[in-house]
């Protein structure tokens, strides 16, 4: 199995790291509509991508390890970019957030 097929194969993963994407988006546009110091409408979808991230990282990864070495497949690069992957799906927006 390839390295390709083995990021694939946890249907999870990538729904998930395409919220924290959305989100962390959705933090950064509602940002620029913001004026006021008191703009609470950032903080949730910044938090709920922070929260989708943790869930990531401390269940669905670890999830994805432990299925993956009961069925004899590779998964410390697979584990390991999907990490790197939610992380700057996360901070990549959080960057340019005014």
């Amino acid at each position: 199995m390839s390295f390709k097929e083995s990021l694939w194969r946890a249907p999870y993963l990538p729904v998930v790291t395409a919220l924290i994407l959305l989100l962390s988006f959705l933090a950064m546009r509602f940002s620029y509509s913001c004026y006021s110091d008191g703009c609470i409408g950032i903080v949730f979808p910044a938090g709920g991508a922070l929260i989708l991230l943790a869930i990531q990282i401390l269940l669905c990864v670890p999830i994805f390890i432990i299925l993956a070495r009961r069925a004899g497949r590779p998964f410390l690069a697979a584990s390991a970019a999907w990490v790197l992957l939610s992380v700057s799906c996360f901070a990549i927006p959080m960057l340019f957030v005014k």
